[in-house]
């Protein structure tokens, strides 16, 4: 009788704890994968646009998150990276005074890319994009200033793993879409810069 109320009673307990981890895996799921993304509307330590990182991120998932180092508008060089949902997007910048950037050679690099007065190309091998805009004071010794800036993200690494890459291709699409947005913004900081307006694959 003893034995059997015990067996009962294990039994009970036993049910209860599946139930509570049931209970609790549930609520983490919810919690963790099932929630909105929410990328705030200024990235990058404030400095660039986030709506234009929408698109490379998923709606719902593990919360946004912001990384970024020495991205401040008194340095040369920095990089940002953002992630939500297990996916994740960046771009690093260096402003360079000086040295020759032919479009050309750099062009025959990847798939060619142009906007507005900048230009580069979207790496073949990883689906980089690698942009290089004019960016001086319009002065004798500054003619050679460039902001260069390369944006990837691992929507286009996955895409590049599975078929081959070109500009209609929709990852790489909203990857230049992200990249002019941070030309853009990053670019007000020089006094020259026409600030790119549309994307466009190269003739």
């Amino acid at each position: 009788m003893l034995r059997s109320t015990l067996s009962r009673i294990t039994a009970a307990a036993a049910a209860l704890l599946l139930i509570g981890v049931g209970t609790w895996r549930a609520i983490g799921a919810s919690q963790s994968g099932d929630e909105a993304i929410k990328i705030p509307k200024k990235v990058c330590d404030k400095r660039v646009s986030g709506t234009a990182a929408t698109n490379l991120l998923p709606e719902k998932g593990a919360k946004f998150k912001e990384e970024t180092y020495q991205f401040d508008t008194r340095r040369y060089y920095g990089d940002c990276k953002l992630q939500a949902g297990g996916e994740d997007v960046g771009f690093s910048y260096i402003y360079r005074s000086g040295g020759k950037y032919p479009r050309k050679s750099i062009q025959s690099q990847g798939i060619p890319v142009s906007l507005g007065e900048a230009y580069g190309f979207i790496s073949n091998r990883n689906g980089t994009m690698l942009l290089y805009i004019p960016c001086g004071d319009n002065s004798e010794k500054d003619t050679g200033s460039r902001l260069l800036i390369t944006a990837s993200a691992s929507v286009v690494k996955q895409a590049k793993e599975s078929r081959q890459l070109d500009e209609s291709t929709k990852e790489v699409r909203a990857l230049a879409v992200f990249t002019a947005q941070a030309a853009r913004d990053m670019s007000r900081g020089c006094s020259s810069a026409r600030a790119p307006r549309a994307f466009q694959t190269a003739p």
